[in-house]
């Protein structure tokens, strides 16, 4: 197996310079209809099903979900399938979590709920982690705390 430091001894031998290497993010096919999906669902429960205490007005949720960049990536860690970086709007899903295990959809999906949410609770009501706020909203979405 070739590490990264011979990986770069070999590349130096032939001549090519690691800005040259192009690395692939092969996004599996479910992932863009998943994230409409995911949208359309919380679109749906805030702005028509939640109680009169979370409602929040559709355009509002369609203006923050289209300035969100929502991507996935094949990064490989342990610990988090996804992170919500609120600053940047920008979501991110870690299919690499998986490793050589096939994916979880439903996972997958429940995850990006959860990311949308905290983009809601900083955006929407000027909060953040997970609070009060955030265990309400995901009960409302998904019938659970988390």
């Amino acid at each position: 197996m070739i590490d990264d430091k011979n990986l770069h001894l070999l590349l130096d031998k032939v001549g090519i310079d690691k800005t040259q290497i192009k690395t692939t993010n092969v996004v599996p096919e479910f992932f863009a209809p998943m994230v409409e999906d995911v949208k359309k669902d919380i679109i749906h429960k805030l702005s028509t099903v939640a109680n009169y205490t979370y409602y929040i007005e559709s355009h509002k949720l369609k203006d923050l979900f289209s300035a969100y960049d929502v991507k996935a990536t094949n990064r490989k860690t342990k610990y988090q399938l996804g992170i919500c970086r609120h600053i940047r709007k920008e979501i991110t899903i870690n299919l690499g979590y998986y490793h050589n295990m096939e994916i979880d959809k439903d996972e997958v999906f429940q995850t990006l709920v959860h990311e949308f949410v905290h983009g809601i609770v900083f955006h929407i009501y000027s909060q953040s982690g997970h609070n009060k706020l955030f265990h309400s909203l995901m009960y409302i979405l998904t019938g659970e705390f988390r």
